[in-house]
């Protein structure tokens, strides 16, 4: 019986090393076979050269497409190319990778620790503001952690104001307003607020369903700009309802 034992336990171990070896062999072949033969840049890079933003982001020709690590590679060329927001990095079967890119529409400014910080529409910090450059000017928010090419951080209590801030300004560029918001006040969170084409005051109130809210400033702000009016009051803030005071 003991013997009987010993062998079905080799048995056992044998079958176990057998397979661990298969799927040895078999990672290794798909490291040998999936290369990658095509690298693509995808998305709106404006001025910037594609191939130094492939080069940037360390993936070459004939590399195992198993073996890419894409969040270091999306990191990498967002730390080199500030202005560009978002960089994603995705493969594909047999060989593609892609690298997503597009330039920030939105040039945000915070003060923190005395020096002004400019930032996109992802919250990613792009550089010193300069003088004579026009920004969205942000107030009430206080952040944690500001590097050049990263997401800006935040403590626990400021962490909704920063991803209010990062809500609005991405919804305002996806309806193609955010070039004429020229400051928005996060101070108080129960009636947050941006000024538009520098004299429509906008109340969105909570950041509760600010798509949402968003969507309802666009409708009633191209109808008080085909009525002519140059100034006043957007309400948003009500569930459901909308009002424009002059």
């Amino acid at each position: 019986m003991a013997e009987y034992k010993a062998a079905g336990g080799r048995r056992g171990r044998r079958i176990l090393f057998t397979c661990l070896a298969a799927l040895v062999i078999f990672t290794g072949a798909l490291c040998l076979f999936l290369r990658v033969t095509e690298i693509r840049v995808d998305g709106d890079p404006g001025a910037f050269d594609m191939q130094e933003i492939i080069d940037t982001a360390g993936v070459r020709k004939g590399q195992s497409l198993l073996l890419i690590d894409r969040e270091r590679a999306a990191a990498n060329v967002q730390s080199a190319f500030p202005a560009l927001s978002n960089a994603t990095v995705s493969c594909a079967l047999p060989g593609l990778v892609t690298i997503r890119v597009n330039e920030s529409q939105v040039r945000a400014v915070i003060t923190c620790d005395g020096e002004r910080w400019v930032f996109d529409e992802y919250c990613h910090v792009i550089g010193k503001a300069q003088e004579g450059e026009r920004y969205v000017t942000v107030s009430g928010l206080e952040v944690t952690g500001v590097r050049v090419g990263r997401e800006m951080t935040a403590d626990r209590a400021n962490a909704s104001a920063l991803a209010y801030t990062k809500t609005i300004l991405t919804q305002l560029v996806s309806r193609n307003l955010a070039d004429r918001v020229s400051s928005l006040n996060m101070e108080n969170l129960a009636n947050i607020e941006f000024l538009y084409d520098g004299s429509f005051t906008v109340k969105l109130g909570t950041g509760n369903k600010l798509e949402y809210k968003l969507e309802r400033f666009a409708t009633v702000i191209r109808s008080v700009l085909e009525e002519g009016k140059t100034g006043g009051t957007i309400d948003v803030s009500s569930d459901g309802k909308s009002y424009y005071s002059p």
